[in-house]
């Protein structure tokens, strides 16, 4: 996966309830990445088992992060289209 992508991408991967999900590839197999524990300013450290990426953000909740499969990564995404006034290129 390492080679494919890179660190910052914006990836589209399935939605757990059907459709695209987006999130931005931050950590790789490895890796150690923190995840924020709710309701307190403490953060948890997390090994990024082999196989997957750790991926970070979202349509729905732009604080969600964890591990995802790296064979479940379909793309990268190119443009934001919607809404329509915030149409942009993604680095």
């Amino acid at each position: 996966l390492r080679g494919r992508w890179r660190r910052g991408d914006v990836a589209a991967f399935p939605a757990p309830a059907g459709g695209a999900a987006f999130g931005r590839l931050r950590h790789f197999e490895g890796e150690i990445a923190t995840t924020p524990i709710e309701g307190t300013p403490l953060r948890r450290l997390a090994v990024v088992p082999a196989g997957h990426c750790w991926v970070e953000g979202g349509a729905a909740d732009a604080r969600s992060c964890g591990e995802l499969p790296e064979v479940l990564v379909a793309g990268r995404a190119a443009a934001v289209v919607w809404p329509r006034g915030r149409w942009r290129w993604v680095a």
